[in-house]
C-alpha cells in the first residue's frame, strides 16, 4: 500500500529547497548548502530471497554502490539543514521523526537498483505505525521499486508514501548527471485507502 502525491510542495518552496540541495561549486562567499558524505554502498545488509525475482533490473555491483548522503535528522543528531525542510515537514506534519536523510546517486551506463531494505529494521519498531517517505528533487528514469512489484517513476517534487515495513529498491538513473531524494521515516496517522 503506498500512496504519491504530485506537485507536493508549491513550485516556488520547492524550487528554493531543490537549489539547496544541488551539487554545486562553493559560492562566491565559501558556503556549501548541503555537506554531502561519501558512503561505499548503499545497502549493506543482504536482500530477502523472496525479493530476488520481484524486478528484472539487476542489483548494483559492488564498484558501483557508492553513494553521497547527508544525514539531517537520526535521534539526537539534528542539521543545521533542517531549516531547508520546513515546508516539506510543515506539510507532512509528522508526529515525531525518527531520521531524514538525503541521498544523491550518480548517472550509470545501465540500468541497476540497490538491494530491496527497509529503512529501519529494529525489533523495538515491530508494532510500529512508522511511515516512510521518499521525496524526489529531480526527475529521472531511476524510480523506486516496492516489494509488490509496483514500479514508482522518480518525478520531481512528488512524495510517496507507505507503511516503513515495506521493502522497497533504489533504481540508479541513466538518463541525469544524479539522482536526488529525501528519505523520511516518521509517525503520523494516516488512513491507508485505496493505493494510488
Amino acid at each position: 500500500m503506498h500512496k504519491i502525491i504530485d506537485n507536493y510542495l508549491p513550485e516556488a518552496e520547492f524550487n528554493e529547497l531543490k537549489a539547496n540541495f544541488t551539487p554545486k561549486a562553493v559560492d562566491t562567499q565559501g558556503i556549501i548548502n548541503v555537506p554531502w558524505v561519501y558512503l561505499d554502498e548503499q545497502i549493506t545488509s543482504n536482500e530477502p530471497a523472496h525479493l530476488t525475482k520481484v524486478s528484472k533490473v539487476d542489483v548494483v555491483s559492488k564498484v558501483h554502490s557508492w553513494f553521497l548522503s547527508h544525514l539531517m535528522w537520526s535521534g539526537a543528531i539534528q542539521s543545521g539543514t533542517l531549516q531547508y525542510l520546513i515546508p516539506l515537514l510543515a506539510k507532512i506534519d509528522p508526529v515525531a521523526v525518527s531520521r531524514i536523510q538525503a541521498n544523491l546517486t550518480v548517472q550509470q551506463d545501465k540500468k541497476a537498483r540497490s538491494k530491496f531494505h527497509i529503512d529501519y529494521a529494529g525489533d523495538n519498531l515491530k508494532q510500529s505505525q512508522m511511515n516512510t517517505s521518499i521525496y524526489y528533487l529531480n526527475t529521472t528514469d531511476g524510480g523506486t521499486l516496492l516489494e509488490d512489484g509496483t514500479e514508482i517513476d522518480c518525478i520531481a517534487n512528488r512524495l510517496v508514501t507507505y507503511p516503513y515495513k515495506t521493502y522497497h529498491s533504489a533504481v540508479l538513473c541513466t538518463d541525469q548527471s544524479y539522482r536526488i531524494v529525501i528519505n523520511l521515516n516518521y509517525f503520523k496517522d494516516i488512513e491507508w485507502g485505496n493505493p494510488t
